[in-house]
């Protein structure tokens, strides 16, 4: 039987090995193609073979200020790899928290946002310029001049991160370029998952209410067209409130001046309607939080911590692990500066068996499921080890290294002087 079972295994082992050569000798693998399941050919473990010459990062250096070096598949290279596991074993020199802009009303807002379903995350994008909306940015400490603009925020299941050899049930990822003294790196914040909550997390499940229209809106195409093109993938919650919009208005008209009933019914609707809007920023708006304020300090005269702006208040914590890595999936490109804040986010795990569905429900061109995740459902790489000289620079900055930064609204945003007061 031993025999048999070897004889097996090799005969399977054979099978695999045709099937990769196959694939290499046909050119079939390609940034798209690559697979987070081990018992594939394209697996993490062959991803140094992926395609990488048409990988989704080149569509970023046409924008200004954007040089990364692409060229190469990366997932090889020992020097900078991610993710790891998150181990400190250097002392912190940042002297602040990771800064960010004021909450205004120019700022972008859900509705300025594109949410997708990839392959391999469920994404929410920001438009490409300032010309919609303000978009947010981060200062970092420590070295990094300018500011670094927010492209898109994406979540993984589970995590990507280990932390001391444990690892989360999902990791929210914020990812930054555009930095004008560093036009060579990006800077990715991420959030812990942590499925262990007894209630919703409010703010992540307004992002989760809007990747699960996108999925239902891809199922009501495929059920009609039989087929997808790229715009049928991008869900804009500002074209869901239009709809909402039109239909209070339909059954605003509908209903009688003197119909008491209906209109005590319409206006009850209607404020839980605007309740569930400013949900996106907790019970009120950070804008109307500040004007509170405002109100109830009119000197203004002393520096003062604030609130972060959309889509940052959904952050845990001030204090981080800081590294320098790389991209998670091909081309592995080893320019990204990594902060992983160290308080996870409580979901719960209605939230997290909601997240795992949708992060498998990718469909091709056919309408066909097409979801690179693994058998369990996971789209993380496998932790990577680090070089020697990488593994220095592991740090854990904590309160004792500073406090919550004191906000001066006399003076100018940091990174230029042409946004209004910090």
């Amino acid at each position: 039987m031993k025999s048999l079972h070897c004889k097996q295994q090799q005969t399977f082992s054979r099978y695999r090995l045709l099937v990769f050569l196959l694939l290499r000798c046909c050119h079939v693998f390609s940034e798209t193609n690559f697979s987070y399941d081990p018992n594939y050919p394209n697996g993490p473990q062959n991803w140094g073979d992926v395609d990488v010459s048409d990988n989704e990062w080149l569509a970023y250096n046409i924008r200004d200020n954007v040089n990364l070096n692409l060229e190469a598949n990366k997932c090889d290279s020992e020097y900078r790899p991610s993710p790891i596991n998150v181990v400190p074993n250097n002392v912190c020199e940042d002297d602040h928290e990771i800064l960010t802009p004021k909450e205004r009303d120019s700022n972008c807002d859900i509705a300025d946002f594109t949410f997708t379903i990839e392959k391999h995350a469920l994404r929410a994008y920001l438009p490409a310029d300032d010309s919609q909306c303000k978009r947010v940015w981060i200062d970092l400490p420590n070295g990094f001049p300018e500011k670094y603009y927010l492209w898109f925020f994406e979540i993984k299941i589970r995590s990507e991160h280990v932390v001391d050899g444990r690892r989360f049930d999902g990791e929210l990822i914020f990812v930054h370029g555009e930095n004008v003294a560093r036009p060579f790196d990006l800077s990715f914040v991420s959030v812990l998952l942590e499925a262990s909550s007894v209630r919703d997390e409010p703010k992540l499940q307004v992002f989760i209410d809007e990747w699960q229209a996108a999925h239902d809106s891809i199922v009501e195409t495929c059920n009609e067209a039989k087929i997808l093109q790229a715009s049928d993938r991008q869900h804009h919650p500002a074209a869901t409130r239009a709809k909402d919009d039109q239909f209070f208005e339909t059954l605003a008209n509908s209903v009688g001046e003197n119909d008491e009933d209906w209109n005590e019914v319409l206006d009850y609707l209607s404020s839980k309607r605007v309740q569930s809007t400013n949900s996106t920023l907790g019970s009120e708006s950070f804008s109307e939080a500040q004007d509170k304020a405002d109100g109830a300090d009119q000197r203004r005269l002393e520096k003062s911590t604030r609130p972060k702006p959309f889509p940052y208040d959904i952050w845990t914590s001030i204090y981080f692990f800081r590294y320098e890595g790389s991209l998670t999936t091909p081309p592995c490109s080893d320019f990204v500066n990594w902060r992983i804040f160290d308080e996870p986010l409580r979901i719960s795990r209605k939230q997290f068996k909601q997240l795992s569905s949708l992060i498998t429900s990718y469909r091709n061109i056919n309408c066909e499921p097409a979801s690179i995740a693994n058998r369990r459902g996971d789209v993380f790489r496998p932790i990577q080890n680090k070089s020697e000289d990488g593994q220095k620079r592991i740090v854990h900055c904590t309160r004792d290294n500073f406090y919550a930064w004191k906000y001066d609204p006399e003076e100018p945003e940091v990174g230029g002087p042409e946004d209004e007061d910090l």
